[in-house]
């Protein structure tokens, strides 16, 4: 999706990710860049015109990530996030638009700047909007989804009305408790939906 066409008039949702820096590297890591940064999803309710504007800002704020993301009056939820590209497939699922912001990310050790495609998932409806809500608030209780991402997009698909609200729901409690800890805290309250969930159709 090229730049010209993010056009358009009403408001809908828009996935962002971003890259936040660690406070501690995780040398575990074998991806040199998740040693030192991690990614998280902003969900933002705007126009198209607005897209490339909150891109740019997400990215290269001088407030930072967290307190300009999540007090950010548009932002409708944030949380951590794994690979991209299981949001991406999902969002493929649902038929919306996908776009690739490209940005360059230092590495601390070296000072090597690395050019990474962030992408920006720009959803067709509310419905699909609130459930990849959903899918991300699930993921986002996960060390590891590489091996459960799959079953949990297939039940959200068969279960559309009733994960539609589970979606809200997530939505709702991330309102509730948005502030300046929210990254440290008060995610925590927005993923027990997502625990719910796991519970609800036996997910490990």
């Amino acid at each position: 999706m090229s730049e010209s066409s993010l056009v358009g008039e009403y408001k809908r949702y828009v996935a962002v990710f971003y890259l936040h820096k660690r406070k501690k590297p995780r040398y575990f890591h074998s991806d040199p860049l998740m040693r030192f940064y991690r990614w998280y999803i902003a969900y933002f309710r705007i126009t198209r015109d607005d897209v490339l504007g909150k891109v740019w800002r997400v990215h290269y704020s001088s407030k930072g990530f967290g307190k300009n993301v999540v007090n950010d009056g548009d932002t409708q939820l944030v949380l951590p996030a794994h690979s991209p590209e299981y949001y991406v497939e999902f969002a493929k699922e649902l038929d919306t638009e996908v776009s690739h912001h490209r940005r360059k990310v230092e590495l601390p050790r070296n000072g090597e700047r690395v050019r990474v495609d962030v992408p920006v998932i720009l959803f067709n409806s509310d419905s699909h909007g609130h459930l990849h809500m959903l899918f991300s608030t699930v993921l986002a209780t996960y060390v590891n989804p590489s091996g459960s991402w799959r079953k949990i997009s297939g039940i959200i698909l068969d279960e559309k009305l009733w994960c539609d609200t589970l979606g809200v729901i997530a939505m709702g409690r991330f309102t509730d408790v948005r502030g300046s800890d929210y990254m440290y805290k008060g995610v925590h309250h927005v993923r027990r939906v997502g625990k719910a969930f796991r519970a609800l159709y036996g997910l490990l």
